[in-house]
């Protein structure tokens, strides 16, 4: 068993050369329809999906903060990324640098015991 982006496994899927059991993700894959999410497997608590964020150092002006933030939505928007995001089973959610700030918090509060417990280090 192996935990893994389905955009990784999804041609081994497709060709049947691996089952997929589960997709970790609250909600189904378009990709994979078919494939329940662990919650509606059973297993409520066992959900992680990947997720990229842009962050800027605290200093950074606010006027520039915002243009970044501007031209990051505008791209998340624009058909190319779509249509490439589609392609991963990728799924953009723009937020507001608080929504953020509280989103990687509540990862910490999830991930931080994980971490601890399995001794994980940066080097």
């Amino acid at each position: 068993m192996a935990a893994v982006d389905v955009s990784a496994l999804l041609p081994h899927i497709r060709s049947g050369t691996i089952k997929a059991l589960a997709v970790t993700s609250a909600t189904r894959s378009d990709a994979l329809p078919g494939v329940p999410t662990t919650g509606e497997a059973g297993f409520a608590d066992v959900r992680s999906d990947n997720w990229y964020g842009l962050i800027a150092p605290p200093v950074l002006p606010a006027e520039a903060e915002r243009r970044l933030r501007d031209a990051a939505i505008g791209a998340l928007g624009s058909a190319e990324l779509k249509e490439q995001f589609a392609t991963h089973d990728a799924v953009p959610s723009p937020s507001t640098p608080q929504e953020f700030t509280a989103f990687v918090q509540s990862e910490q509060v999830k991930w931080g015991p994980v971490v601890t417990a399995v001794g994980i280090k940066l080097d």
